[in-house]
């Protein structure tokens, strides 16, 4: 035989196993690619549906929370010149239903001492500045109206004082007048 024979077929060999190794190394590192591809494929697909889940959570909560939410609202002056009238409307019937004069001095709206937690962005305060006069009793179930309203409402400043009155006719006691100041920090949706 041939010396040289022998070595052709191992060449050969050697030749179809360096192809073999090269061919399953290239399958070896495409499926290594298709890989990592599906499982990067996998974490967004499992990413988007976690969010798709939280999104239809929140859906679910707002529907859920509806009536909870537009009973907050009721708490707040609306962010409306409406709403602000409304609101003086509301006083204004509570002091001639107490039987008093109502006198709105000032409005003011600022966003003076409210706390970063409030979200200042969102809620600001209306001063109210309100002179009554009637009896005293009146006065008091006033200030207890005032104190009732759905509303987040600070008392700042409460005077109250008797007035004099001259009596007009001999034999009539004078009347029980008394004036009241009131000083009030509503919370308000800014506009």
């Amino acid at each position: 035989m041939n010396k040289s024979f022998p070595k052709k077929i191992f060449l050969t060999i050697l030749f179809l196993n360096v192809v073999a190794l090269a061919a399953y190394t290239f399958l070896f590192l495409e499926i290594k690619k298709k890989n990592e591809f599906a499982l990067s494929s996998l974490g967004d697909i499992k990413s988007q549906t976690t969010k798709e889940k939280k999104f239809e959570a929140v859906l679910d909560n707002l529907a859920n929370t509806e009536g909870e939410r537009n009973k907050l609202d009721t708490f707040f002056i609306q962010n409306n010149s409406f709403g602000v009238v409304q609101f003086i409307e509301k006083i204004e019937y509570l002091a001639k239903y107490s039987n008093l004069s109502l006198d709105v001095k000032s409005i003011l709206l600022s966003n003076q001492n409210l706390d970063e937690k409030n979200n200042a962005s969102l809620i600001e305060n209306m001063k109210l500045n309100l002179d009554v006069n009637g009896s005293y009793s009146d006065i008091v179930y006033f200030l207890k109206f005032l104190e009732l309203l759905p509303y987040k409402l600070y008392i700042d400043r409460v005077s109250i004082e008797k007035k004099e009155i001259e009596v007009m006719e001999e034999g009539l006691a004078p009347l029980d007048s008394w004036d009241g100041k009131f000083d009030l920090t509503i919370l308000k949706l800014k506009s």
